[in-house]
């Protein structure tokens, strides 16, 4: 099972994790923890948007503040990157230093020096475990987690991204990650892309209609959130317009939408490649 470890919490011998269901988690962005009260332990949250809206820089910038700054251990499930391009986006966001600029090896001594910094606090600070399989099932996530959380408790779970799970039935896909929600009585934040409908509207905005593929799939999932990125659609243009995160299903609230600054988010390089040409 290849995993990258980060120091991980103590576990007392002969004691089972307990059960946090019906508790929130802080994000640590400001806005969504207020309107929301953070992620709900023992809920389903699925994340969709288009290729490149940020979704995987959403759920790290989540990561790094349940597991660097919080005491929650994380697990995440990458089925698209490696567990070292994964933890150098990790780096990335932490330090601030832009991810072309290490690729392209434009880093002065300042940004040697924020990145080290970074690195180290990663290291010696975050409860975090990366399981970069390709092309896991259902059963096998359940089974891996549940591994994990008998060592350490788990506090949150990550998939990134549905589409690439090996799923047969869908509606029994997220049946079973929502019973894996309850299991373990943390959230499970499902990362999706969507349909590109939204793309051929004149308000691109993306709602339900664009990720479920059956009339029953939105009732599973307790929470479900959108990325839109205006600049996504504005290529050529200097569109500096928030990132929004699209409240689209939670709890008996109406859909509301929240802006995310920048710098907030932090997206890296490639989420700001707004080339949208030949995306499906």
């Amino acid at each position: 099972m290849p995993i990258w470890k980060c120091d991980c919490l103590p576990v007392r011998s002969g004691t089972k994790p307990q059960q946090r269901k019906g508790r929130e988690m802080d994000t640590g962005i400001y806005e969504l923890d207020r309107e929301t009260n953070g992620l709900q332990n023992g809920h389903l949250i699925v994340l969709g948007g288009r290729p490149s809206m940020g979704k995987t820089s959403f759920a790290l910038r989540i990561v790094s503040h349940v597991s660097v700054l919080g005491e929650a251990a994380t697990l995440f499930f990458s089925l698209e990157q490696g567990a070292e391009a994964l933890v150098n986006r990790m780096i990335s966001m932490e330090s601030g230093i832009d991810a072309r600029k290490m690729r392209n090896g434009q880093l002065t001594g300042p940004d040697f020096e924020r990145l080290l910094e970074a690195a180290v606090r990663i290291s010696r600070t975050s409860n975090l475990v990366i399981d970069d399989a390709q092309g896991l099932s259902v059963d096998e996530i359940a089974k891996k987690s549940h591994s994990v959380n008998e060592k350490k408790q788990v506090g949150l779970i990550v998939i990134d991204y549905f589409q690439l799970m090996a799923v047969d039935d869908r509606t029994k896909a997220l049946r079973r990650l929502k019973q894996l929600a309850e299991e373990i009585g943390c959230p499970v934040l499902l990362l999706s892309q969507i349909s590109n409908a939204c793309d051929k509207r004149e308000d691109h905005r993306p709602t339900i209609s664009d990720w479920e593929a059956e009339s029953e799939t939105a009732e599973i999932p307790d929470d479900i959130f959108f990325l839109y990125r205006n600049d996504y659609y504005s290529i050529g243009k200097n569109d500096s317009s928030p990132v929004e995160l699209i409240v689209a299903k939670h709890a008996d609230r109406e859909p509301f939408t929240i802006a995310i600054k920048g710098t907030e988010l932090r997206l890296s390089a490639q989420d700001t490649d707004n080339d949208i040409s030949g995306k499906k």
